[in-house]
């Protein structure tokens, strides 16, 4: 199977426990594809040596077109989420990858998500007001970017990238989610959707039962707070700090726990001052 992911320097540490988690359960020859701009040749040689020794390839694809123009709104974002539009043209000799965002990590067999031959396949966002935000025909749904089963092939016989390069420029002003909203205006009508098992996002699923009846999720997606950040809220960290304990960073994973539970402690002080509930 063939992973890839669009990093700069600050992500290189975390994507490893993504990189592990996927082939604890998915055996076979993996190919780990990264389109980076700006990503150090030691941070490099770092994921490079990494996939080796696990057995694996890692393939680095430089990132070249000026793009600052283009929003970036919030702090969780870089320019790198737009990299993805242009993985078909980066990898132009690879026929499908699977794209997945930096804060995830999988729990579960790929090879079903890996075979389906669509030109995308995508989980549905559970908030469908950005349909009417992006004014999507009618019957159309919104989906979410951060795991995407791409069909690269697919896709070049499409769009061409010049195509996709003007289309990104004309509808700058209406991209409030960056990448994600440009796909879905692009591709959205030939999107397969597929099971919340492959993109069971975390944020979401603390706050919606529905969400959370789901059973058995392969690709848990933390797409607000990271389990890596000390602030991180849900209860739901412990699959990444189970991750974090067999990949053996057992300090830095007692640290992080340590943390959290301060970080908790108080939050839980000033709700005893307050009066209220956070």
């Amino acid at each position: 199977m063939n992973f890839l992911f669009c990093i700069n320097n600050k992500y290189c540490d975390v994507i490893k426990p993504v990189i592990y988690s996927i082939l604890e359960h998915n055996s076979g020859n993996h190919c780990f594809y990264f389109i980076y701009a700006d990503v150090s040749d030691y941070n490099q040689q770092k994921i490079i040596s990494y996939t080796e020794s696990l057995g694996c390839l890692a393939v680095f694809r430089k990132f070249d077109k000026d793009i600052r123009c283009l929003p970036i709104n919030g702090n969780n974002w870089s320019v790198e989420v737009y990299f993805r539009l242009f993985a078909c043209y980066l990898l132009h000799d690879v026929d499908k990858v699977l794209y997945l965002d930096g804060d995830i990590i999988c729990t579960g067999g790929l090879t079903e998500l890996y075979q389906m031959n669509d030109i995308l396949c995508a989980v549905e966002n559970d908030d469908q007001s950005a349909c009417c935000r992006l004014n999507l025909p009618k019957g159309q749904r919104y989906y979410n970017a951060g795991v995407l089963m791409m069909n690269l092939q697919k896709m070049r016989d499409l769009y061409s990238e010049d195509a996709i390069l003007t289309d990104l420029f004309e509808l700058k002003d209406r991209l409030l989610f960056q990448d994600q909203d440009f796909i879905n205006v692009k591709y959205g009508g030939v999107i397969r959707s597929v099971s919340k098992v492959y993109n069971y996002m975390i944020s979401v699923a603390e706050v919606n039962q529905n969400y959370s009846k789901e059973s058995s999720p392969i690709l848990i997606h933390y797409v607000m707070e990271k389990p890596w950040n000390v602030k991180f809220p849900y209860k739901t960290d412990y699959p990444y700090f189970k991750l974090m304990w067999r990949l053996g960073r057992k300090m830095e994973l007692v640290k992080l726990y340590i943390l959290h539970r301060l970080y908790r402690i108080y939050q839980l002080t000033l709700v005893s001052k307050e009066g209220r509930k956070i």
